[in-house]
Formats: structure tokens, C-alpha cells, sequence
């Protein structure tokens, strides 16, 4: 989510893609390891559901409904089974959980873009004319 900067991901990319019918791409849904660290408010919503940090941090862009794909590493065998058990995971989470989990992320916030720069060479021409 950070071909453009994050606090606009939310509020302005999610809604016009959705509103276009476009598909959105996550790539490195873990901030390379920083949102795996602590479950925090994801084991708070979905604890009944996920074992791990990694498995909450991969469901954070899955479960918003605006997304299509999520991009994330699978380096060892053990990585490509969690993230394949995701899928049956996501089919169990009810709506209201959903909508709770959403709030719960809302309320703690989402901080800016960490400016590592892995993404600027794929970020020339995305929506035109926009800053």
C-alpha cells in the first residue's frame, strides 16, 4: 500500500478503486517484519482465529474489501502453509468481525509511510495528476 503515501491509502486510493473497479495489490504487508512484532489489536479482533503476528499482519490488507491481492514472501515452506491457511481463515470471519476489525485498526491508527524507498521505481504515472 505505499505506492503513494499512506495516510492516503485509506480515505482516498481504497474508495476510487473500488469506485473504478480496480484491482489493488498489497506488496509487503508486513513493513518487513514491523507489523509482525506484536499481535496488539489484531489478536484483540481475531484471536479466536489467528496463532500468529504473521497471520494477523496478512489479514489486515486481505480482510479490507477494497483489496484483491496480497503480495507476501514465502521463503520457506512453513511461510507458503500459513499464508495458504489464510484462506480458510478469512472464510470463517463474520462480517461483524470484520467491521470490528476495521474499527478497532481505525482507532489505533495508521502511521505514515516509512519512506524506505523499495517502492519508487513502480510508483512513476500511478494516478495521474494526483499528489
Amino acid at each position: 500500500m505505499s505506492l503513494i503515501r499512506i495516510e492516503r491509502v485509506e480515505d482516498q486510493v481504497l474508495p476510487l478503486a473500488a469506485e473504478w473497479d480496480l484491482g489493488v495489490v498489497v506488496n509487503f504487508p508486513t513493513a518487513n517484519g514491523i507489523l509482525t512484532g506484536d499481535i496488539g489489536i489484531f489478536y484483540n479482533i481475531l484471536g479466536s482465529y489467528i496463532t500468529t503476528p504473521y497471520q494477523g499482519a496478512l489479514l489486515f490488507p486481505l480482510l479490507h474489501p477494497a483489496v484483491s491481492c496480497v503480495l507476501s514472501g514465502m521463503s520457506t515452506q512453513a511461510f507458503a502453509d500459513e499464508n495458504c491457511a489464510l484462506g480458510s481463515i478469512i472464510e470463517n470471519i463474520s462480517e461483524l468481525e470484520r467491521r470490528q476489525f476495521w474499527d478497532g485498526i481505525q482507532a489505533v491508527g495508521i502511521g505514515p509511510c516509512r519512506s524506505c524507498g523499495r517502492c519508487a521505481p513502480y510508483t512513476r504515472g500511478v494516478l495521474p495528476g494526483r499528489s
